[in-house]
């Protein structure tokens, strides 16, 4: 299980500070919905394409004693199973459906695109059901360019409730 961690939103100072992170402390199991504190289960290394740049970060682990699950702490700049970050992947996004040239491979921007527009559908109900979003254009790329303007501010303290905002927070899942 992955849980996205708001309060993470800046790669540089994830870097500096991995291990020396006051991370939350979680006190219910997503898996199993156990009222436990969860306890802090080491790290494992995940690669980060950032715009030029590529990382190595280390992603905290957390571990129930009444589930015997893991469950991991992604920064709120990352997508759950995606190397990309998440500004890189907004920001493609926007100029494949703006019909400006790409940095990712043509493989990736046709992957990129489909999925994206597999999720279109979802990502309207949840943020109309946020109450985020009222008027929406009906040509596919106005109205793929309008929902990547409301997905551009990483996500709030806020995002970590409903089904909604998981919905919201990992955008390109496979499936909802």
């Amino acid at each position: 299980m992955q849980i996205i961690w708001t309060k993470a939103n800046k790669i540089s100072k994830y870097i500096k500070t991995t291990v020396n992170n006051t991370f939350p402390h979680i006190l219910e199991c997503p898996c199993c919905k156990a009222r436990i504190k969860l306890y802090r289960h080491g790290y494992y290394y995940r690669n980060v394409i950032y715009y030029k740049k590529e990382y190595q970060i280390k992603i905290c682990r957390y571990y129930c004693r009444s589930c015997k699950k893991t469950t991991s702490l992604i920064p709120s700049f990352l997508l759950p199973y995606f190397q990309h970050s998440r500004p890189l992947i907004l920001k493609e996004l926007n100029k494949i459906f703006s019909k400006l040239p790409t940095r990712l491979s043509r493989q990736q921007a046709a992957f990129y695109k489909a999925r994206f527009l597999r999720n279109m559908n979802a990502l309207i109900v949840a943020l109309r059901e946020k109450q985020q979003l009222y008027g929406i254009s009906r040509d596919e790329n106005k109205k793929a360019i309008q929902l990547l303007k409301y997905l551009t501010p990483p996500p709030r303290e806020t995002t970590l409730k409903g089904h909604y905002d998981q919905i919201i927070n990992n955008f390109m899942a496979l499936s909802f």
